[in-house]
């Protein structure tokens, strides 16, 4: 019992539950990615109304308790996945 070692290198063992792990989250992505409800890629299509100030009131196509970026939509996304990837470690 000792000598398990013998048996599994433990290199191997990380390398290949790191390549699991890494195909099974590229499978939850491609999944959630191919509901409409998940894929925030695309966005929603919305219909606009007036106009005035700056400001777009939107007629259809958000709910009420959707937050949106409407500007800087990159910069946002790259600071929330910065702050998930440091609480993962």
């Amino acid at each position: 019992m000792w000598r398990i070692w013998m048996l599994f290198d433990p290199r191997k063992t990380l390398v290949v539950q790191g390549v699991f792990l890494f195909a099974l989250a590229v499978m939850i992505h491609l999944v959630l990615l191919s509901t409409t409800r998940f894929n925030w890629l695309e966005g929603a299509p919305v219909v606009t109304g007036a106009r005035s100030g700056g400001r777009v009131v939107i007629e259809s196509g958000l709910e009420a308790n959707w937050r949106i970026a409407t500007e800087n939509a990159f910069l946002l996304k790259a600071e929330l996945e910065k702050e998930e990837a440091e609480h993962g470690h």
